[in-house]
This record gives C-alpha cells, structure tokens and sequence, in this order.
C-alpha cells in the first residue's frame, strides 16, 4: 500500500470567485489543483518550502504534512485571514504580501511553490528574480502556467482573471533564463485511464496516450496532446529523475455510474408507466368500438324491422305508422 495522508479541509468555507480555488469547491478545477501540490510534495519532504499564491491555505496545508515548514504568501487579506485560521500549525505560517516583491531573507527556502500565479500579472520577471533571491542555492522551483495555445485558443472565452498568459515556449524561456535546469510537464484534465510502463523497462522519450476521436477514429501520440496547463521543475542544480503522475477521482466516476443508474432506473419507471396508459388507452378503444358495433347493428336491426312494417298492406296508408316510419329514417 502506498502512503495515506489525509485531506485537508476548513469548517469554514471561502466564497468561490471562479478563480481562486477553495477547499468547500469541488469539480474538474480541485482535481487540477490538487494534482498540482500533490505532485510537489514529492519535492518538498523534510524542506523549507515557500508557497506563493497560496490561496485560502489548503495546498499549503498539504505540503506542510511531509515539509519541516512551510510559509504561505497570499495578497487577499481575506483569504490570509482565512488560512490562519483554518490551517496554521506550528510548521506552517501565512502572512499577507505580493509575490513581485517578497519581504523575506534571501536564500531562505529549499522549494517555492506557485501554481497558476505568473499570468496574473505583467511584471513577471520580478516575480521570477523574487523566486530566485530568496531560493538556497540548489533549490527548486516548481510552478505552473496555462499553455495560451491550447487554454486561449481561438473560439474559447477569455479568463478575466489573467493578465499576461504564455505559450508553452515562452514559460519555459522564463525559467530556463534563470534556471540551469528545467523539466517541464503536461497536464490535461481527462476522463479514461493512463497505461504506463514500468520504471525499470521504460525506454527513453515520453509515453504513449491513445485518445478516442469522434465515432470513427482514435489517435496516438508520444506525450499528452492538446494540455491546456504547462507545470515545470526548475533548479540550478540536477533535478534528478523525473516521474510521471495521475490523479484517480474515483468520486467522480462513482457518482456519475450512481447518477446513470438512477437515471436509467427513474426512465424504466416512466416506460412502464407509459406502456400501462397505452394498455388502458387500447382497452378503453376496443370498448369504446365494442359499443359502436353494437349501436350500429341495433340501428340495422330497426330499420329492417321498419321497413318490413311499412310495405306490409295492413298499415301501409295508416297516417301514424307513416310518421314512425320517418321518424326512423331520419
């Protein structure tokens, strides 16, 4: 079994703005962001880990389960206020500030985190040189952008909430300028499931993903086409081995089966219902018809009997029978 930590909540719950993530929201965008501190927790254990941007304090809170500490920088007073309240612990502090112009030592931390950050703002060179200054020589920086090729692409709605957005390129070319060394990754949100090979036999170049494309077609690549966020790993020293990753939202899938069933379930009841209305409705046809024919047959009956009545030579001039027998014709 693999190592079991535990999820990170507050009893009380942000407002979700669309943008930053809160613990009480759930969906497509927690998978994304919790996928993106859990793959840095691989970096930060037994370290000194800056987490700008931090939000309302939960990622923080997951880093700093396995970090010797871990300090939160947020400019929303709120969500500070927020997070110290809700996840401050003896290794874990917050405190509001701007992440272009950090008030903090240099060379003070082993590992900065900041996911979906940089394009908020135009000046990000100062954010990056911030990075850098207050980074341990050897230290890493692990961060994530939108790709604007694939998030932005024409015909999508625009994020009011980015400012400058990067292409793939252009982030790489930001931190390889500082960086020595830098590994970038693809990340796509994804329904299906990830075939890996095993680290031992794994040949070199990236993995192969099959996508199913429209009724007809499926698609193979070498990579993850078509990733709308780009996160990468930045050092001045190796950064060693990398490694893949998946987040499995079992949740997810489970509740949408839950919901198919009951969907499938409910349209069962209302086809039977349906076929019993069709029953009766056909019943209440043929008994509606079974009482026309009869009608009919009655009308035969009378009219033969009439006519019979009218040429017999008794009554044929009698006034009265005259009368019925018009009466009966009309």
């Amino acid at each position: 079994m693999g190592e079991i930590f535990l999820r990170e909540a507050s009893d009380t719950i942000l407002d979700f703005t669309g943008e930053r993530m809160t613990a009480g929201h759930s969906g497509q965008v927690e998978f994304e962001h919790l996928h993106r501190y859990f793959f840095a927790r691989e970096f930060c254990r037994d370290k000194d880990v800056l987490d700008v941007a931090a939000g309302e304090g939960y990622g923080s809170a997951y880093l700093g389960q396995i970090a010797r500490s871990v300090v939160g920088v947020e400019l929303s007073a709120k969500a500070v206020e927020h997070a110290n309240a809700s996840y401050k612990r003896d290794n874990i502090s917050f405190y509001q500030g701007d992440a272009r112009k950090l008030e903090l030592p240099d060379s003070s931390f082993d590992v900065v985190t900041s996911f979906e950050t940089i394009e908020h703002f135009f000046s990000q060179e100062d954010f990056l040189n911030e990075v850098c200054r207050v980074l341990r020589p050897g230290g890493k920086l692990v961060i994530s952008s939108p790709d604007s090729d694939i998030y932005s692409c024409p015909g999508s709605s625009v994020n009011p909430f980015h400012v400058k957005e990067l292409t793939r390129q252009e982030f790489g070319g930001l931190l390889r300028a500082r960086f020595a060394h830098c590994d970038l990754y693809a990340q796509r949100p994804m329904t299906g499931t990830m075939l890996l090979a095993d680290l031992a036999n794994q040949t070199k170049g990236p993995n192969w993903t099959f996508e199913r494309r429209g009724d007809h077609h499926f698609e193979a690549n070498r990579g993850l086409p078509r990733a709308p966020f780009v996160l990468a790993v930045a050092s001045n020293e190796p950064i060693g081995v990398g490694f893949d990753s998946l987040y499995i939202e079992t949740s997810d899938v489970d509740s949408g089966a839950r919901a198919l069933a009951t969907l499938t379930a409910e349209h069962l009841r209302q086809i039977t219902k349906m076929q019993e209305s069709c029953a009766e409705a056909g019943r209440q046809t043929r008994l509606l018809q079974q009482q026309l024919d009869k009608a009919i047959n009655e009308a035969a009956v009378a009219r033969a009997l009439a006519k019979r009545i009218e040429t017999s030579t008794t009554w044929r001039w009698s006034a009265p029978f005259r009368q019925f027998v018009d009466a009966l014709h009309r």
